[in-house]
């Protein structure tokens, strides 16, 4: 896999930030850990984010459909 320097320096600042919130001891595992971490909560975030956005489409529909089959009272 090839980075570009925008990439890479990302990745970088990533791991040096991640670094200071260990305890040093098998810092790889540690950051590894971390970043598996950060993947899992950027994924549920947008997932949450879907839902969200499904949520106001359906409700738009339903607004739509209640406007559309209106009932008469008599």
């Amino acid at each position: 896999m090839c980075l570009t320097n925008d990439q890479g320096e990302l990745a970088h600042r990533t791991v040096k930030r991640l670094y200071g919130r260990m305890n040093k001891h098998d810092a790889a595992k540690q950051i590894g850990r971390h970043v598996l971490q950060l993947k899992h909560a950027q994924v549920s975030a947008e997932r949450e984010q879907s839902k969200i956005q499904t949520a106001s489409i359906n409700d738009n529909i339903e607004i739509d459909l209640d406007k559309h089959y209106q009932i008469l009272k008599t």
